[in-house]
């Protein structure tokens, strides 16, 4: 192997003693092919970085769209919350003012609202669930068994 690895140099050195010109134009020419190897190479490649490039122009342009946009929302956002807070101590000031004259009909309220929106609460809780188990019951199966039982709404679907 070294032997091999020493005989291409010798001959090189041989060949540009014996006849440079033909050295040199050998040389000039693996020089050029190896450039426009180089060169053609270097071309996709930097062909490929520039699109890689534009593609990543695009999402920082939509990344900053989306940033724009979410800035805008935690401006309404927060205009929004303190109009609530402005109601909420609006709401405040009423209760103690009317906590001052007539406590006992203002509590008796605000727990039949308390109790009002807890039922509430359960209820679309209650139809959300069923919801749910009716959709899973409509669903039509690519594969349907016949007589299949389903625990969630308690039939049978299925074709018979």
């Amino acid at each position: 192997m070294a032997l091999g690895g020493l005989i291409v140099p010798c001959m090189a050195w041989a060949l540009s003693m014996s006849d440079p010109v033909d050295f040199i134009l050998m040389f000039v020419i693996v020089a050029g092919a190896a450039w426009a190897l180089r060169s053609f190479i270097g071309k996709e490649r930097v062909d490929a970085l520039k699109e890689r490039v534009a593609s990543l122009e695009d999402h920082l342009k939509f990344i900053r769209e989306k940033y724009d946009n979410s800035q805008a929302e935690v401006q309404k956002l927060t205009l929004d919350t303190r109009q609530l807070e402005n109601d909420v101590d609006g709401l405040v000031a009423a209760m103690k003012s009317a906590s001052q004259t007539t406590p006992i009909s203002v509590l008796s309220q605000l727990t039949a609202v308390r109790a009002t929106s807890d039922l509430m609460t359960e209820t679309v809780s209650s139809l959300s669930t069923a919801n749910n188990a009716l959709g899973e019951a409509l669903t039509t199966d690519p594969s349907p068994q016949i007589g299949q039982w389903s625990p969630q709404i308690g039939l049978w679907k299925g074709n018979r």
